[in-house]
Parts: structure tokens; sequence; C-alpha cells
């Protein structure tokens, strides 16, 4: 396994880096191995690190997970393998966003800013991302407008592992994009979703062993093994979007 370290250290002066948040990742959800570093402020007083896939809104953003540490002193969170998946702290049906966010907090269920002026000397080590999986097949691409595109099929999809997904919105309104394992009709429920505003490009990475995997639920409740990806005008529930504006490209196993 191949890591790698971000960090509020100065890369060009090697200073040692202060700050109430850090940006781990603006693009992807990630598997973090460890974080750890020091907090300063008032000696015993009891703070938060949280894990956001946005930037929070002060007062109002829950986060993904929270911390407990200590101000003027140190923390360390050892995840070891296979890490702590930010994808997966969120259920299967909530709006997933695409980046990785560490904030500082001073309440613990949502994000509240310090008012006493805590910082942090932090690095987080995750899993290198971008390791180039051999044999992978491409469905989609990246400059045909659809509303939806077929990864594979139900039939023999057992044998198949989702790698990774991008897709870009430009339908002139926020959207969302839904993965089933069988076509979705109206009002079916997503296995997962994001929430991807206009202009803005989902880059979504699942590694080589992630199986799509549902149920269909009319008959026989067999499971299903497809991995079809739509776009929804609504999230929760599947709408068909009015257009194609979409590019949606996946790779698989």
């Amino acid at each position: 396994m191949s890591t790698r370290t971000i960090s509020t250290l100065n890369a060009a002066t090697q200073a040692r880096g202060k700050a109430a948040s850090l940006i781990i990742d603006a693009s992807h959800p990630v598997k973090i191995i460890r974080i750890e570093g020091y907090i300063t402020g008032t000696a015993n007083t009891q703070i938060f690190l949280q894990l956001h896939s946005v930037v929070p809104t002060n007062g109002v953003t829950a986060p993904l997970r929270t911390l407990q540490a200590l101000e003027l002193d140190g923390f360390t969170f050892d995840y070891g393998k296979p890490g702590l998946d930010t994808q997966e702290l969120a259920s299967p049906l909530s709006v997933l966003s695409t980046g990785t966010y560490l904030y500082l907090s001073s309440t613990q269920s949502v994000f509240t800013a310090p008012v006493d002026g805590a910082v942090m000397d932090c690095q987080v080590e995750i899993e290198e991302y971008a390791i180039p999986v051999p044999g992978v097949s491409t469905a989609g691409d990246t400059t045909s407008n659809v509303a939806s595109q077929l990864v594979w099929a139900s039939a023999g999809g057992a044998a198949h592992r989702l790698v990774d997904i991008q897709a870009k919105n430009n339908s002139g309104a926020t959207q969302y994009l839904m993965l089933f394992s069988t076509p979705p009709t109206a009002g079916d429920y997503p296995l997962m979703q994001w929430q991807v505003a206009d202009g803005v490009t989902l880059k979504a990475n699942f590694g080589s062993d992630t199986q799509v995997q549902g149920q269909e639920t009319t008959t026989t409740y067999a499971n299903t093994y497809g991995c079809y990806l739509y776009v929804s005008s609504t999230k929760q529930v599947f709408t068909a979007p009015v257009g194609t504006p979409w590019n949606i490209m996946a790779h698989y196993l």
C-alpha cells in the first residue's frame, strides 16, 4: 500500500504551519491511515477535530466524524489498514460530496469555530488513490452528453469491481449522480448518490475491490450486480432530468 502525507507544514520554507483547518483533498474522499499533530490554546480545554466532506458552515454543518482532543497537547489517531474511508462515513442514501476537510471545532455535533484562537500543527497520512490499477476497462467518456451510463450489466456483474467515476454536471443547476445495480424507474432509491453543482466535476475513487450489489424487490428478492449511473434532478429518489447535459466516465475491473 502506497501512502502520501498532507500537512500544515510549509513545504517551501519548511516552517511548521499552524491553522484551524486542513484541506486533505478538495476533490476526493480518501482513506485515512493516521492523523497526528499538536493543538495550541489553553491547557486542559476540550476541543474537537472534525472531518467534513465540504467546507463547513459555522454553527450549521454536522461532521462526518468527530475526534476528541485537548488544547495545548498532542494527538494521534491511527487507523492502520484498511484505514478510515471518509466515503463510507456517510450513510448510503445521504448526499455525498467529493472532498475531505479537517477542522478544529469547539463543539462536537456541529462545526463551531474556536473562539479562543486555537490552531493545530497537523499531518494526515492517506492511502494513495492515484496508483494505476492494471487491467481496467472504461465505460463512457468525458465529452459525450448523457443522462446515464451503463458501466456493466447485471448478468455476470458479480465478477466486476468498480474502480472510479468521473462525471461533470453541465445542466445549469445542482443535480445528483446515482448508482444503481439495475436500471431505475421513477422513485427508486439509489445504492449511493453524489450531489454535484453545475459546472463541477465529480471524482470518486473506490480502489479495486468494490462490488456493486443490490436487491430487486418485485418478486424473488434476488441479488443484482449491475452497475448503472443515472443523473437525477432530485436527491434520495430517482427523478429523470430534462435533457442529457452530463459527461460520465467510469473505470472497472
